[in-house]
C-alpha cells in the first residue's frame, strides 16, 4: 500500500521563471506559505501586503531595495547570510535557491506590485 501526501496547493511550484515576475502571482504565493504565520499583520515586520513588504520594519527599515535583490534584507536572511537567525528559522525548511533566485529576480526588476 502506497501513501501520498499532497500540500493541495500550499507550496508554490518551483519553476524557472525567464520573463517578467509578478508579485501577485509568483511572490506573494510563496511568503504565503512559509512566512505569513510569523509575519502577518502582528508587530514586526508585516509581509501580508504588497505595501507591507515595501515599508519593512521600524528597526530595520526596508527589507526590499528596489533593484538590488542581492543587498535586500529579505534575501540574504533567507539566504541565511544576514544578522540574526535565517529566515525561516529551524525548523522549518529553508528556502531552494530557486525560490530566493525568484526573489531576487523580482526585486532586480524593480519590485513591482504587478
Amino acid at each position: 500500500m502506497f501513501i501520498a501526501c499532497s500540500d493541495f496547493g500550499t507550496n508554490p511550484k518551483e519553476e524557472e521563471n525567464l520573463g517578467e515576475i509578478s508579485y501577485k502571482s509568483d511572490i506573494q504565493p510563496m511568503l504565503n506559505a512559509t512566512c505569513i504565520n510569523c509575519h502577518g499583520n502582528k508587530g514586526g515586520l508585516s509581509i501580508s501586503t504588497y505595501s507591507n513588504l515595501m515599508k519593512g520594519t521600524s528597526n530595520n527599515g526596508p527589507v526590499v531595495i528596489v533593484n538590488d535583490g542581492a543587498g535586500s534584507l529579505i534575501v540574504r536572511k533567507l539566504q541565511g547570510v544576514a544578522s540574526g537567525s535565517r529566515m525561516p528559522p529551524e525548523p522549518l525548511n529553508k528556502w531552494s535557491e530557486s525560490k530566493i533566485e525568484t526573489i531576487k529576480m523580482w526585486i532586480d526588476q524593480g519590485a513591482k506590485n504587478n
